[in-house]
C-alpha cells in the first residue's frame, strides 16, 4: 500500500487518517472518513520550499494583517459593525450535476449564515455552560450570486457535466472556470479522490485573481438532508470549517496539523482555549488534556476543531473579530466586502436567449458529414416562457427553424435537442439564436445569440505541437476517454516539465480500482501530400516499490476515431525511466524533478500517409503503480524533393594525412524521390584557389549512396587544412535543398622522417613535447609535460601528474614521428618507466593507471595496441604489495624499469610509414615518468639468410657463435677439430639447438679449426673452417 502525500500549495485537507501509515496509498472509495484532519501547514511548507515568492507575499499580508487586527481589538471605532453579504456561486462538477439539488444547496447556504451569525439568539445555549459567553457572531454573510460577473441574472448554481475526480494535484478550477475571485466566493462541488472532505487556501498566499481563491468541497459532505452524504458528515460544517480558513482562522491547537504537545503554540484568538490536540467525534463535556487539564476544559464545539458536523456549534467572539478584519484587509478577500454580486439583476418582461450550445463544442472536428447539435435555452425575463423561435444557422445561411413550447421560469434553463447539422468541407461556423419569447419581440436582442466554429473533412493541417501550456485540458479538439468516471488524464504543474509549465499526467499512483484503460486523443489531421509521416513525444514515470508497472499504448485511427489499431506498446519501466540507470521505483507520488528524467519516443507513421487522415490515442493502462506524464506531442509530416543529392562523408583525406597530395574519396546520397544519374561534385581545399568539380554519373534510387574517387588533389603543406565537398546540379537540373548538400572535413598533414638505425629520446631538452612528437590531451586540461629534475640516467622524463589529476576514465597520448624504414629484419622499443599506484596493486573493484603503447600505420588514424600494463604489472617499485601511497611519487634511482616491445610482430621489412605513441588512462592514482625512448633496427647479414646458417667472428680471438636464421630444431651436434684433425669441443642436441650458440675455445691454440655441424638429415650437414689468432 502507498501513502497519499498532503497537498502541494496552502490548503486544508480533510481526509480519512483512520488505515494512514508511513507506507500507506488510500484507494479511492464511497464509504465516509472517520475522522477529520487537514495538511494546511505541511502544504504551505511545501509550497513555500517550491515558490519563496509565495512564502514571501504570505508573510508580507500576514504582518499587515495582524497590525491592522490590533488597531481593531484595542479601538472599538475601527471595528466592523455592518453586515457584509459575501456572493457565492456554487460550481457543481459532477457526471450527473443534478444529484446535487437547489434544496441541498439552500441548506447548505442556511448553515454557513447560521454559523456565521444569523443564528437565533438562544443558538449559543447548545453550547457547553462555561463557553456560552464567548459564542461570536460576525458580520459576515452569504448569498448565491444573483448576477454574473458579465451582469446577466443567475442563481448562483452552476451546473456543469464532468466526470473527473478531483485531487491535490489538480484543481477543479483548472476545467471549471471561477467566476472572478475577487468578487465571488467559488465554492466547487466535485468528487475527490482520497477520502478528501474539502480544502481551501488562506488569504495572502495567491495574488488576487488567482483561480485557486476559493472552497473546494467533496459533494458527500456538502449540505445537508441528501443521502448520500456522509454520515458525520451530513450538516454542511466542512464548508463552515473551510471557509473559516479562508476567511484566516487556524486551528485551536495553532498552525499545524500534528498538535501542540508543548502548548506553546497559539491560533491567535485569546478566547479558545489551549489545546494539544484535536478533537474528533462528539464526546461528553469537559474534555480535557495536556494544555487544559480542568474543566472546563478544551472548546471541542468550535467550527474550526475537528468534532463531527452534530457537535460544531460556535465560533468565539476573538475568531469573529478575526474573520471580519480578514474580509476588509487583505487584498484577495477585500473586493467581497463591495461586491454587486448579491444584487439582483433588473429583469425585462420577455427577453430569451441561447446561453450554450453543449454539443458540439466549440473547435470541434469531424470526419461525418453531419454533427448533433443540443442547445441551452435560458429565459433572461421575468415572465414565465412559455414559448420561443430557435434559428440555426452554418456559415451564415439558416438551415433549421425550430419553435420551442414549454413553461420556463425564470433564469430557468433547458436543454433542447436539435437536428443535426449537415456540414460542408473545411470551417463550419454554427450560430444558434432565439427569437419572439411570448410570440413577442425579444426585450433584450443582445443575448440572444451563441456561436461556434469547427471543421468538417480529413482533419486538421499538420503539423500538430502540443506542449499543454493552457490551462484548458485537454486541449481543444482533443477527446479524454474516462471509461469508468474515475481518475483520468489531467494537466499538472507540479515537479519539472520537458518544457513550459505545463504537462498531461495520469495518477496511478492514486487509482486503485484496478486495470483499467483511459484514453487521451489527438483531433483528426488531414495528412495530404507527404513522403514521412510521424509522432514523437517526451514521457517521464517511475513506479511503486513491490507492486506491478503501469502499461502504455500508442494507438491510431484512420477513421476519424471510429476504431483505433495499436502500434506500439509498452511496460513503463522499460521505456519511459530516464536517465539510463535511474531507479525505476519511487515511494512516493511522482512528478519529474529533473529535465533529464524524460525520454522522447518516435514512432513512424508513413505507413498510414494512403489513409488521407490520421488521430493518435494515448492510451494509459492502469496498474495502481505510480504517474505517468506526456510532454510536447508531436504529428509532422515531410515531402521529399525531387532532385535532391549531397554529401554524407569524406573517407578520404583521413583526419591525419601523411602525403601532401591524394584523391579524395567521398560519400554521396540521393535524398531525392527521383533516381540520381549525375551529379557534379566538386571540393576545394582551405576555403580558396580554383574548385574542382568531378561530373559523376550512374544510377542511385532514394537513399541509396555511392563512394566515389576523385580527381588527384594538392592538400596542403605540413600543417592544419580543411577541404568542402559539396554537390551541385543532381541530374543537371537546381537542387531543391542545398542545406544538404555540402561537408566540410578538417584534416592536417604530417611529415614523415626516415628511421635511422636508432633514435633515443631522453628529454634532456625544454622544448617538450620534443621536436615532431605531438600531445593530444582530449580533456584540454592536465596532460603530459617534462619533468626538468627526475630522470633515469640524466634529469629530464616525460611525466603525466595524475596524483594532481581528479578524472577517471580518461587518456592523454604522447606519440612519437612518423617514420619510414625499408629493408630491415627486426625493430625494437625499448623505454624505461617509473610509476606507483594509490590503490593496492591487485585490486581488481578499483580503476587502476594504465600505460599503453600503440603503433599507427596510417599516419595516426588507427592504431594497434603492441604493449598494456596498469596496477602491479605497471608499477615499479618491486613489490606488489607495496603500502598505499598517499604522498606525490618521485622514484628513486632503484624505481626505474626498462621494458621492451618487439615491434617486428607488427611492422614489417619494409614500411612506408609507422608511428609510435604511449597512452597514459589515468584514474586519479599517482604519477607515472617515461624516459629513454629508443627506437633501434637490425639487418642480419646476407650470408645467414642466404645459407640458413652463420659461423661468427671468423676470425675470432677466443670465442665464436653459430648462428641459424632460423629455431634449428634438427640441429643434432656442434663438433670442433683442430688442424691436426683431434676432437676439442664436441656438444650434443638431442631435442635441436638453439638459434644462437656461443663455443669457448680461449684455452686453444692459434691456428686453423673445423666446425662441423650434423642434423638428422645428414646430407644437411656442414664444415665450416675457421681461424683463431
Amino acid at each position: 500500500m502507498k501513502k497519499i502525500p498532503f497537498l502541494v500549495f496552502t490548503f486544508i485537507l480533510l481526509f480519512d487518517i483512520s488505515n494512514i501509515n508511513a507506507q500507506q496509498k488510500i484507494p479511492v472509495g464511497t464509504s465516509g472518513p472517520s475522522s477529520r484532519t487537514c495538511a494546511t501547514y505541511e502544504a504551505m511548507e511545501k509550497l513555500f520550499t517550491q515558490d519563496p515568492l509565495a512564502k514571501q507575499r504570505f508573510d508580507a499580508q500576514q504582518k499587515m494583517f495582524n497590525e491592522k487586527l490590533d488597531q481593531i481589538v484595542n479601538n472599538r471605532q475601527n471595528r466592523i459593525n455592518s453586515i457584509i453579504n459575501v456572493p457565492v456561486v456554487i460550481h457543481i462538477g459532477l457526471p450527473d450535476p443534478n444529484l446535487v439539488t437547489n434544496a441541498t444547496v439552500f441548506r447548505q447556504l442556511d448553515t454557513l449564515n447560521w454559523a456565521y451569525g444569523a443564528a437565533s439568539s438562544t443558538d449559543s445555549l447548545r453550547t457547553y455552560t462555561p463557553f456560552r459567553t464567548t459564542y461570536g457572531r460576525s458580520e459576515i454573510r452569504f448569498c448565491l450570486a444573483q448576477r454574473t460577473p458579465t451582469n446577466q441574472p443567475t442563481n448562483g448554481i452552476e451546473r456543469i457535466i464532468n466526470n473527473n475526480i478531483f485531487s491535490d494535484v489538480v484543481h477543479p478550477s483548472t476545467q471549471i472556470a471561477a467566476w472572478d475571485p475577487t468578487k465571488y466566493l467559488n465554492i466547487w462541488v466535485v468528487q475527490l479522490s482520497g477520502g478528501v472532505l474539502g480544502y481551501s487556501f488562506k488569504p495572502g498566499t495567491f495574488t488576487p485573481a488567482d483561480q485557486r481563491n476559493g472552497f473546494v468541497n467533496d459533494y458527500r459532505a456538502f449540505g445537508s438532508g441528501a443521502s448520500y452524504l456522509f454520515p458525520e458528515y451530513n450538516g454542511g460544517k466542512t464548508a463552515v470549517h473551510e471557509i473559516g480558513h479562508y476567511f484566516d482562522l487556524d486551528h485551536p491547537w495553532g498552525p499545524n496539523n500534528s498538535g501542540n504537545p508543548t502548548c506553546t503554540l497559539t491560533d491567535n484568538c485569546a478566547d479558545t482555549p489551549p489545546t494539544d490536540a484535536p478533537t474528533f467525534g462528539c464526546p461528553p463535556a469537559p474534555v480535557l488534556n495536556t494544555c487544559s487539564p480542568t474543566a472546563p476544559g478544551v472548546m471541542w464545539q468550535n467550527h474550526m476543531d475537528y468534532a463531527d458536523d452534530a457537535c460544531m456549534i460556535l465560533f468565539t467572539q476573538n475568531q469573529a473579530t478575526r474573520m471580519n478584519s480578514a474580509i476588509v484587509t487583505f487584498a484577495d478577500r477585500i473586493g467581497l466586502a463591495t461586491s454587486n454580486g448579491c444584487v439582483p439583476v433588473v429583469l425585462l418582461l420577455n427577453n430569451a436567449s441561447i446561453s450554450a450550445i453543449n454539443t458540439p463544442s466549440a473547435g470541434f472536428v469531424t470526419c461525418d458529414p453531419t454533427i448533433p447539435l443540443s442547445v441551452t435555452l435560458r429565459n433572461a425575463g421575468s415572465n414565465p416562457l412559455t414559448s420561443a423561435t430557435i434559428t440555426v444557422l452554418r456559415n451564415g445561411t439558416t438551415i433549421q427553424t425550430f419553435n420551442w413550447t414549454g413553461n420556463l421560469p425564470s433564469l430557468g434553463t433547458v436543454v433542447v435537442p436539435l437536428n443535426a447539422v449537415p456540414l460542408v468541407l473545411g470551417v463550419n461556423s454554427i450560430q444558434v439564436c432565439s427569437s419572439l419569447p411570448n410570440t413577442v419581440a425579444d426585450t433584450d436582442p443582445t443575448d440572444d445569440c451563441f456561436i461556434i466554429s469547427g471543421s468538417q473533412g480529413a482533419g486538421l493541417a499538420l503539423p500538430l505541437v502540443e506542449g499543454f501550456e493552457s490551462a484548458t485540458f485537454p486541449p481543444a479538439g482533443w477527446i479524454r476517454n474516462n471509461p469508468d468516471n474515475n481518475i483520468t488524464w489531467q494537466r499538472t504543474t507540479t515537479g519539472v516539465e520537458h518544457s513550459g509549465t505545463g504537462k498531461a499526467s495520469m495518477d496511478h499512483y492514486n487509482y486503485s480500482l484496478g486495470t483499467d484503460n483511459d484514453d487521451l486523443r489527438t483531433p483528426p489531421y488531414a495528412i495530404g501530400t507527404a513522403d514521412s509521416l510521424w509522432v514523437s513525444y517526451w514521457a517521464a514515470y517511475r513506479g511503486y516499490p513491490g507492486l506491478p508497472f503501469d502499461l502504455f499504448q500508442v494507438m491510431i485511427s484512420t477513421n476519424c476515431g471510429q476504431s483505433f489499431q495499436v502500434i506500439y506498446s509498452a511496460r513503463n519501466d522499460t521505456a519511459f525511466v530516464a536517465p539510463d540507470g535511474a531507479t525505476p521505483t519511487v515511494a512516493s507520488a511522482y512528478f519529474p524533478t529533473n529535465i533529464n528524467e524524460w525520454k522522447r519516443k518516435s514512432i513512424d507513421l508513413s505507413a498510414y500517409i494512403p489513409s488521407g487522415n490520421i488521430m493518435v490515442q494515448f492510451r494509459a493502462i492502469n496498474q495502481y503503480g505510480n504517474n505517468m506524464h506526456l510532454d510536447d506531442i508531436n504529428i509532422d509530416k515531410k515531402i521529399f524533393f525531387n532532385n535532391d543529392a549531397g554529401v554524407i562523408a569524406v573517407n578520404k583525406p583521413a583526419a591525419k594525412i601523411c602525403i601532401s597530395s591524394d584523391a579524395p574519396v567521398v560519400v554521396i546520397k540521393n535524398y531525392g524521390k527521383t533516381n540520381l544519374t549525375s551529379v557534379k561534385i566538386n571540393y576545394q581545399v582551405d576555403g580558396t584557389g580554383p574548385v574542382t568539380t568531378f561530373n559523376w554519373t550512374g544510377n542511385l534510387a532514394r537513399n541509396q549512396t555511392a563512394t566515389v574517387t576523385l580527381a588527384i588533389a594538392n592538400l596542403g603543406a605540413v600543417g592544419n587544412h580543411s577541404i568542402n565537398v559539396f554537390t551541385t546540379l543532381p541530374n543537371n537540373v537546381a537542387d531543391q535543398d542545398p542545406t544538404n548538400d555540402a561537408l566540410v572535413k578538417p584534416y592536417s598533414v604530417t611529415q614523415i622522417f626516415p628511421l635511422p638505425g636508432s633514435v633515443t629520446e631522453e628529454f634532456t631538452s625544454g622544448t617538450f613535447p620534443p621536436t615532431n612528437w605531438s600531445i593530444v590531451n582530449p580533456n584540454g586540461d592536465i596532460t603530459w609535460q617534462r619533468n626538468a629534475s627526475i630522470g633515469n640516467r640524466t634529469a629530464g622524463s616525460a611525466y603525466f601528474n595524475d596524483f594532481a589529476n581528479t578524472t577517471v576514465d580518461r587518456y592523454d597520448d604522447l606519440a612519437m614521428p612518423n617514420y619510414s624504414y625499408s629493408g630491415i629484419d627486426s625493430i625494437f622499443l625499448s623505454f624505461n618507466v617509473a610509476h606507483i599506484t594509490k590503490t593496492l596493486p591487485g585490486t581488481t573493484g578499483s580503476r587502476l593507471d594504465t600505460l599503453t603503447v600503440l603503433v599507427s600505420k596510417d599516419c595516426g588514424n588507427t592504431f594497434t595496441t603492441v604493449y598494456k600494463k596498469y596496477g602491479e604489472d605497471l608499477q615499479t617499485v618491486n613489490d606488489p604489495n607495496f603500502q598505499i601511497s598517499m604522498s606525490n611519487f618521485v622514484p628513486q634511482p632503484s624505481q626505474w624499469r626498462r621494458d621492451s616491445v618487439n615491434l617486428g610482430k607488427t611492422l614489417g621489412a619494409t614500411e612506408s610509414l609507422f608511428q609510435v605513441m604511449f597512452r597514459f588512462s589515468g584514474n586519479m592514482e599517482n604519477n607515472l615518468y617515461l624516459d629513454d625512448v629508443n627506437l633501434r633496427t637490425q639487418v642480419l647479414p646476407a650470408k645467414l639468410k642466404n645459407d640458413g646458417y652463420l659461423v661468427l667472428p671468423n676470425p675470432f680471438r677466443s670465442t665464436f657463435g653459430v648462428w641459424h636464421y632460423q629455431v634449428p630444431t634438427t640441429l643434432r651436434y656442434i663438433n670442433v677439430y683442430n688442424s691436426a684433425g683431434q676432437l676439442v669441443y664436441s656438444k650434443q642436441f638431442p631435442n635441436g639447438g638453439e638459434k644462437y650458440f656461443q663455443i669457448d675455445l680461449g684455452g686453444r691454440a692459434a691456428g686453423n679449426y673445423t666446425v662441423n655441424l650434423g642434423y638428422d638429415d645428414s646430407n644437411r650437414n656442414v664444415s665450416v673452417q675457421v681461424m683463431k689468432y
